[in-house]
């Protein structure tokens, strides 16, 4: 502490002084703001998902999931690729989605 109260004799002896302060001084700031935010946490959703508490209960959630993690048979689609690919690369439409959107207004 007395080398931060005493009076700097030479430039060199003051920027020293700020420079090691500034270390002591963003730990404070950074520490403030921490502590304000657990004592008075945001409304908002976008806190109560991605805060660090939350963090614990989405560890717990990868561990106990109600699903399988790995598919347990194949899946079955009803689009015919080859066909899509070939109206795109020609058309760059597929043939039917305009009269859907025509629909849809």
């Amino acid at each position: 502490i007395e080398f931060f109260t005493k009076d700097p004799v030479s430039y060199t002896e003051f920027k020293q002084q700020c420079s090691s302060l500034r270390l002591y001084a963003f730990i404070a700031v950074n520490a403030g703001i921490v502590v304000s935010l657990f004592m008075d946490p945001p409304k908002s959703s976008y806190w109560r998902t991605y805060s660090p508490l939350y963090f614990f209960s989405w560890c717990g959630g990868c561990f106990s999931s109600k699903q399988p993690l790995f598919l347990t048979e194949k899946v079955e689609r009803e689009v015919d690729v080859p066909d899509v690919y070939k109206q795109l690369t020609l058309s760059r439409r597929l043939e039917g989605a305009a009269e859907e959107e025509e629909e849809e207004h």
